[in-house]
């Protein structure tokens, strides 16, 4: 911004007087006194750009920053979407709407809009930065670790990782409806296993790496099973998520391929897994070997 704002001044200062009815020129200033926090100069200008046939998705773009700023957050997000349908950016107008929504305490949303653009285009470093902002504080750390790898080595990854989700906040406890205790899975915590999730711009090696191969497994190490309730190329809706936390207890994710996979329970044995499969009812969900499987629990 800074940059911007020293460009803009050194550009102006060329000008003649003729040049500030240009529409060009008026948006350059609009944009300056936006830069220097003078919001209402801002504003004025806008308006001169509009009448002077400044295209509206400009318009509605920079009002929609301004409107953010004076922290009215509903006419910020009205004025993005206005962009949206004049021709502005839609990635720029989405990922304004995202920071809105952080700026509001909703970070799930923000989040979810964020990981859609990020799946389009991972090499955009200011939706990365956005995305992992937003996944940090809606303690998704599956989101958080798939943003880190795009740049980092596994190891960094899982370093860095560790230090964000320790700089946020616990999320307060919220009464959730439970199923009966008959159909709760007896999950045993594994709290120092190692965890592992796939960014989506995976390598071949990475995809091999998550198939199961016995060779591979240490001398008798105990069997581990849990059910997948769902397979995605998106991230898992936060409602959904919520939903399954209330009522089956820790959330298990991991990425086989472009698939995320999100899977319940713990059980040593493939049986007690299966018979609690039959008292669930969440459609197509199944057992799965997880005695291998590196992953992330949410």
């Amino acid at each position: 911004d800074n940059k911007d704002q020293k460009s803009a001044e050194l550009y102006i200062n060329t000008l003649e007087k003729k040049d500030l009815e240009d529409p060009e020129i008026i948006y350059i200033l609009a944009k300056l006194e936006y830069l220097k926090r003078n919001y209402d100069a801002s504003e004025r200008y806008l308006d001169d750009y509009l009448e002077n046939g400044g295209p509206k998705g400009n318009y509605y773009l920079l009002k929609g920053k301004i409107l953010a700023r004076k922290k009215d957050y509903n006419g910020a997000i009205a004025n993005f979407n206005d962009s949206k349908k004049n021709g502005a950016s839609d990635r720029e107008a989405n990922n304004n709407i995202a920071v809105v929504m952080m700026l509001q305490g909703r970070p799930e949303p923000a989040m979810e809009l964020l990981y859609s653009l990020f799946a389009a285009n991972p090499n955009d470093e200011k939706v990365r930065s956005n995305l992992l902002l937003a996944s940090t504080r809606s303690h998704r750390p599956d989101v958080a670790l798939e943003v880190l790898k795009h740049d980092s080595s596994e190891q960094e990854a899982r370093v860095k990782l560790k230090k964000l989700m320790q700089s946020v906040k616990p999320l307060p406890k919220k009464v959730t409806k439970t199923v009966p205790p008959k159909q709760v899975a007896k999950v045993k915590e594994k709290k120092n296993m190692e965890m592992e999730t796939k960014s989506v711009d995976l390598k071949p090696k990475y995809v091999a790496r998550s198939v199961l191969d016995p060779k591979n497994l240490r001398p008798k190490a105990p069997s581990i099973y849990r059910i997948q309730v769902l397979a995605t190329y998106k991230v898992i809706p936060s409602d959904y998520l919520n939903y399954l936390k209330g009522n089956y207890g820790s959330v298990y994710s991991y990425t086989h391929g472009l698939w995320k996979r999100y899977c319940i329970g713990e059980f040593s044995d493939i049986n007690d897994a299966k018979k609690f499969l039959e008292n669930m009812d969440i459609k197509g969900a199944f057992v799965v070997d997880y005695t291998k499987k590196r992953y992330v629990e949410l």
